[in-house]
């Protein structure tokens, strides 16, 4: 009988080591999902004041007595709660579809605000001051037909101190240039 216990004991030791490797393997697997989990979710935030920064080219047409004039230029919005810093835009302009674009002279900004501000294109210095979206005088439509006319790619600080790139491939985190 002795003999028979020793076999039942072995047997429920063996059936418990087996429990636990499952137990751990199992744990294992759930550790690996949610630090997976926990990674994204982590990225996530540390991207979401950046996801709120975007811009794109405009045309600024304004209307008096009849005749109408009409202005480049480049809108950039912040829908987020805090100011980003050192924004830089990059654009090309281009007159139709088929005429090949010509890159302009970046817009360059040390703070942008929260808020859609529009800056209009300026003969001697490139770019005028942003004015807020509300403070421009007349229409101001985006470019939506002319892919050579198109912002493309923007460059920003946001208020942690990490320095970010967009364009229309997507947002990612750039190493600080030495003087931004």
């Amino acid at each position: 009988m002795g003999n028979l216990a020793e076999w039942v004991s072995a047997l429920g030791a063996i059936g418990a080591l087996i429990a636990a490797i499952w137990a751990a393997a199992t744990s294992g697997k759930l550790f690996r999902i949610e630090s997976s989990r926990d990674k994204h979710a982590s990225e996530r935030m540390e991207k979401e004041q950046a996801s709120g920064i975007a811009s794109w080219c405009v045309k600024i047409i304004q209307k008096a007595d009849g005749d109408s004039t009409a202005a480049n230029g480049i809108q950039v919005h912040n829908s987020t709660d805090s100011p980003v810093y050192y924004v830089e835009v990059w654009s090309t302009y281009s007159v139709s579809k088929d005429s090949a674009p010509v890159q302009k002279k970046p817009l360059r900004m040390d703070v942008l605000p929260p808020g859609d501000f529009v800056s209009e294109e300026h003969k001697t210095y490139h770019w005028g001051f942003p004015n807020q979206k509300e403070d421009v005088k007349g229409l101001v439509r985006p470019i939506t037909k002319n892919s050579n006319w198109r912002v493309i790619e923007v460059r920003f600080t946001d208020s942690y101190g990490v320095r970010w790139a967009r364009n229309d491939v997507g947002l990612w985190k750039v190493s600080h240039q030495p003087g931004v």
